[in-house]
């Protein structure tokens, strides 16, 4: 398959390259060009890069894909899309070069697993069904455990329920995906005033741990702060990365406002004091709120 695929790609010549404006033709040419770029006469840039080379890439264009969804900027999203598609077919030229895949190995395994975890749409002759997201959810992990035992994974190896939880995550979205995972086992608190209940409850020990003055302690309550606090968003159905996004806009725009407003008073942040700043900051705060 890997050599099919190099051959595909060697067909398409640098004019066909330049000139080819077809539509459907386009992933075609995008792989054709993600090949000619590699080869020893390509870009330098292209050529020297790796997968670890490239992680940084990676996350930045998912997180610019992300501030595209937010902005409600369908040309910008599909701009980022773009990019964080060339990541991918960079990655499997990468990996097509390496000898160990290519893009349409890839693709198979992907569509595969698709139709493979949608049994209730896809199976012919299947009792599978999903009536709702949280049964469909609750069936892919099921189906994903399958899997692993299928491909030899004993469950030893899989070492616990939360041992395969948001690898490589920042560690706000893996406190969201280890609490949203132990619900499904009904480790949660019954509501959001119990989850508010345990959130007070941390800070008052966060307070208790502050005063006597051990740093470890101290630490360590500041983190059980922050995880009950994602419980509480998390038991509330919301999410705590898209709540923090839209508190960071918030903070943005207010203090954009508190620089204007300075500004026209003849001075500026850097040259005011804090208190003549939050005595701006809380004029705009209650304006806002009034």
């Amino acid at each position: 398959m890997m050599a099919n695929t190099q051959k595909s790609s060697q067909r398409w010549s640098d004019d066909k390259i330049i000139e080819t404006s077809s539509l459907p033709e386009q992933l075609n040419r995008l792989r054709a060009i993600m090949f000619r770029l590699r080869q020893p006469d390509g870009c330098p840039w292209d050529i020297e890069q790796t997968h670890e080379s490239l992680i940084s890439y990676m996350i930045e264009e998912t997180y610019e894909v992300v501030d595209a969804i937010h902005e409600g900027d369908k040309q910008h999203l599909k701009e980022e899309l773009g990019d964080l598609l060339l990541q991918s077919v960079f990655h499997a030229q990468i990996a097509e070069d390496n000898g160990d895949f290519n893009l349409d190995e890839l693709a198979y395994e992907l569509c595969e697993k698709l139709v493979r975890r949608h049994p209730h749409v896809f199976a012919k002759e299947s009792s599978a069904q999903a009536e709702d997201s949280a049964e469909v959810l609750t069936q892919w992990e099921q189906i994903k455990k399958q899997e692993k035992l299928a491909a030899g994974i004993s469950e030893g190896e899989m070492q616990g329920y939360l041992s395969q939880v948001g690898l490589g995550l920042p560690p706000l979205l893996k406190a969201y995906k280890i609490q949203r995972r132990v619900s499904k086992v009904g480790f949660e608190w019954q509501n959001v005033e119990q989850a508010l209940e345990k959130l007070e409850e941390e800070i008052a020990e966060l307070k208790q741990a502050k005063s006597s003055e051990s740093l470890e302690r101290y630490t360590e309550e500041i983190g059980d702060a922050l995880f009950a606090m994602i419980n509480v968003v998390t038991k509330a159905g919301l999410h705590p990365d898209e709540l923090l996004h839209q508190a960071n806009q918030k903070f943005i725009e207010r203090f954009h406002a508190m620089e204007s407003q300075l500004n026209e008073q003849g001075t500026s942040v850097q040259e005011s004091t804090r208190a003549e700043m939050l005595e701006v900051w809380n004029s705009l705060k209650q304006h806002k709120s009034s």
